[in-house]
């Protein structure tokens, strides 16, 4: 029998608000099948009962959404609710176990094993994580790139985390190219944001935009003294910028290792800030393992740099990042070797998506800091073509083709194993299994990469949707139900919409319209509540994701489809 969405509902609303969280965030990690997707944080931080269970459905299907549904109930211990579950549905148990691995040794390792099934089933995966890594044991086969990069450096200490992590929204330029970051943070306290590792420390409710900006260009005019890049350069605008205690600016100098070794000091780490009379350097207010921070900033471009008189080998934090590229022959592979800076890997990932590679998604921090200037060489287990094998480590601007090797493998008909080293040391810096299911055809046709995926035309409508403000989406469900329609085609009813977010919008403009009407309906809305950028944001894209060529006779927002009438909207006037 089919997962019946209403039983799911009700299910997910007996959970109280800490049992819902844990449910979210096993869900965010959750090992899913062949051919599905991880959900994004962003997408459950606020979802309630009936929202989560629309995402489940989109995500996975009807069957395997109650499958992982009624697993994740059993992790946070409410079997019994998994048990309802799959009584009402008539499913069973029908979820395939997670399986621990006990191979892990010392106190964790006899801990894991003298486990019954049943403490397994409570026991929480943060608590496993927790004993787990005390004793450096590698308990888990289900190693992500998020999980390897939450992990920066083995030597430098962690950070304290700011106390709460922020999930912006993303504001596009008219011509959609150029992205910044919008959140607002409604109390005081202390908060770093998912997308950029940029941290706030604020006295009172702010908003908060910020995105990246070029180092080239604002250090090109500027010779002497020498700086090092040592992080991403930032635009940021408060209101009211007085809110703002500190500023956290992410960098990726290891500072361990340099002092360890003499090769560097905090005194010659600035924050350079650029404002209309130029540059000034100014010296932190404090200086924490992965974070510059800088007491009541003025705002404008911010960013890290390491003052230096000569080149020295400067230890930096570093990330190896492999794309498959789908448009080249066999199994080709692009391995990017980059210092730990945000700006760079968001840089590396919009081009290889806009050339339809897909991520693989393999921990990319390195056992150890890398040194800008030196050499390091990759190898492949079994042998296959590596082109060049040795790149020289440095820092390339983002808006610059970001340097990669090239590495074919013929017939991927078992694993590999990748490695990157120094050209003089014997002693790999990083190393990875690379599978060949991690780069397998589906059944679909669709490549699935270790979770990266290609958005579709039900992303970018979402992600139309969710970029309206609480207001402006009141105004385009009350737009959607007074439009002038074809005749195939039916209203969606108010009471449907009344109390309907983001996601289940989504749902019921697909249900009523097919998704490719959908968009276009879509775009027309937002023409009409004067959502002009945003409705030719999601036409572009939309369009992209579907292949569909732009004929050129066609004005930006008039190029549709024919399921409405010309006079779909009224004006203003009628309304």
């Amino acid at each position: 029998m089919g997962l019946l969405p209403d039983d799911l509902v009700v299910i997910l609303a007996e959970l109280d608000q800490k049992e819902l969280k844990q449910f979210k965030m096993k869900l965010v990690v959750f090992p899913v099948k062949e051919g599905c997707d991880n959900i994004p944080p962003g997408r459950l931080e606020k979802a309630k009962a009936l929202e989560l269970c629309a995402i489940l459905k989109s995500y996975y299907g009807k069957d395997y959404a109650l499958q992982v549904t009624m697993q994740l109930l059993t992790d946070i211990g409410r079997s019994d609710l998994a048990e309802i579950l799959g009584q009402t549905t008539g499913a069973g148990s029908g979820s395939e176990g997670q399986e621990f691995d006990l191979s892990c040794g010392g106190a964790t390792g006899e801990l894991l094993q003298s486990l019954t099934a049943r403490e397994k089933e409570r026991y929480s995966w943060s608590e496993f994580e927790r004993i787990a890594s005390s004793e450096g044991g590698n308990w888990s086969e289900h190693s992500t790139a998020e999980q390897g990069r939450n992990e920066k450096c083995k030597l430098c200490p962690r950070e304290e985390d700011l106390q709460e992590k922020i999930f912006p929204e993303t504001v596009c330029s008219p011509d959609g190219e150029q992205e910044t970051y919008r959140v607002h943070l409604p109390k005081a306290g202390t908060f770093c944001c998912s997308e950029t590792d940029l941290g706030f420390e604020v006295r009172a409710p702010v908003t908060v935009q910020y995105g990246y900006d070029s180092w080239d260009r604002h250090l090109a005019a500027r010779s002497t003294p020498k700086w090092m890049v040592a992080g991403p350069l930032f635009s940021i605008r408060a209101e009211p910028a007085r809110a703002v205690r500190t500023l956290h600016l992410p960098h990726f100098l290891c500072l361990t290792s340099a002092e360890s070794r003499g090769e560097a000091d905090a005194a010659r780490v600035q924050i350079a800030h650029f404002a209309e009379e130029g540059m000034t350097l100014e010296e932190p207010t404090g200086l924490r393992p992965f974070h510059a921070v800088l007491q009541n900033p003025s705002f404008s471009l911010y960013g890290v740099l390491l003052v230096v008189s000569r080149v020295l080998p400067i230890p930096v934090h570093a990330l190896v990042l492999i794309y498959l590229a789908l448009r080249a022959a066999d199994t080709t592979l692009h391995l990017y070797l980059i210092p730990n800076d945000h700006s760079l890997e968001k840089a590396i990932k919009e081009h290889e998506e806009r050339n339809s590679s897909f991520f693989v998604d393999k921990s990319p921090q390195t056992k150890q800091p890398l040194y800008f200037h030196t050499e390091y060489a990759v190898s492949c287990l079994p042998e296959a073509e590596i082109t060049p094998w040795i790149l020289t480590f440095s820092y390339t601007s983002q808006e610059k083709r970001q340097p990669f090797i090239e590495v074919y493998i013929e017939e991927m008909k078992r694993s590999v194993q990748l490695r990157v080293g120094d050209r003089d040391s014997a002693e790999p810096c990083w190393e990875a299994t690379l599978r060949p299911g991690d780069v397998k055809l589906t059944g679909s046709g669709k490549h699935r990469i270790g979770g990266g995926r290609r958005k579709t035309k039900r992303d970018h409508l979402l992600g139309a949707l969710k970029d309206l403000r609480e207001a402006e989406l009141k105004e385009f469900k009350s737009k959607l139900t007074d439009m002038e329609l074809e005749e195939h085609h039916t209203h969606i009813a108010r009471g449907d919409l009344e109390k309907a977010g983001p996601v289940e919008i989504m749902e019921l403009l697909i249900c009523h319209y097919t998704e490719r009407d959908a968009v276009e309906v879509t775009r027309k809305v937002l023409v009409a509540i004067n959502q002009r950028d945003l409705a030719e944001k999601l036409c572009r894209r939309s369009r992209a994701a579907g292949n569909e060529p732009v004929g050129e006779d066609q004005p930006p927002l008039s190029r549709g489809f024919p399921c409405l009438s010309a006079s779909a909207f009224p004006s203003h006037s009628q309304s």
